[in-house]
């Protein structure tokens, strides 16, 4: 991770340098300033845990910081609270040279429509079950086609979980919670394609499906 981390910064237009400020200045914080002072990149400093350190030990930390290199600016941040984060945005943003416009002003995303609905399916399954399904659910689009002669789009999704006892959860009693799933996904993926949906929902156990490659490439064929 050291090595993946000094070889992107070569290639970066600003370095966001984030120090723990209830920790003080680490020798790990003064090896990073060394590299970064080395690369001669524009640099903004972040001390976060602004909220758990008293002003003076603050004020020392940054102290200590400017010592060990000529940082763009140093800004106090709780990453917690919030305070300071806009701000720290900014000033990365100010130092960022603008690109070419790879994309015209309406496209949004360049992702194909079948993933975006996809997600949409699978941020409405993660968020009616809360804290007692994980993260571990897929979700595969097995058929996405016009009815001819129809406003429609006919969607048939299957959500793959890695535990019977997920797939019944998912389902609900009497099929209430997949149902709910589908008629808030159904509305986000009508708004996204501009047009009248039929979202067909199953569900499947697919044990361990993370652990297997050809699965993945199955689901996420992009």
């Amino acid at each position: 991770m050291v090595r993946d981390a000094r070889a992107a910064l070569m290639d970066a237009d600003v370095a966001l340098f984030v120090v723990d400020g209830s920790s003080g200045v680490t020798p790990e914080d003064e090896a990073v300033a060394a590299a970064l002072k080395a690369a001669s990149k524009p640099t903004v400093v972040a001390i976060n845990k602004m909220d758990r350190v008293e002003p003076a030990a603050l004020s020392e930390v940054e102290a200590h910081l400017r010592r060990l290199g000529s940082f763009e600016t140093i800004i106090p941040i709780s990453a917690s609270t919030g305070t300071n984060v806009e701000r720290l945005i900014e000033a990365v943003s100010a130092l960022l040279p603008e690109g070419p416009q790879y994309f015209p002003p309406e496209m949004v995303t360049d992702q194909p429509e079948q993933f975006l609905v996809r997600e949409l399916i699978r941020e409405q399954a993660i968020a009616l079950t809360r804290e007692e399904l994980p993260h571990s659910v897929a979700v595969e689009i097995e058929e996405f086609a016009p009815r001819p002669g129809k406003d429609l789009t006919y969607i048939r999704a299957t959500l793959h979980v890695e535990r019977d006892s997920h797939k019944k959860m998912l389902i609900g009693r009497e099929g209430r919670l997949l149902k709910e799933i589908g008629q808030r996904a159904r509305r986000e993926v009508e708004s996204l394609l501009g047009q009248r949906v039929f979202l067909d929902l199953w569900v499947k156990t697919s044990k361990a499906w993370r652990d297997k490659d050809e699965l993945i490439k199955s689901l996420y064929p992009e």
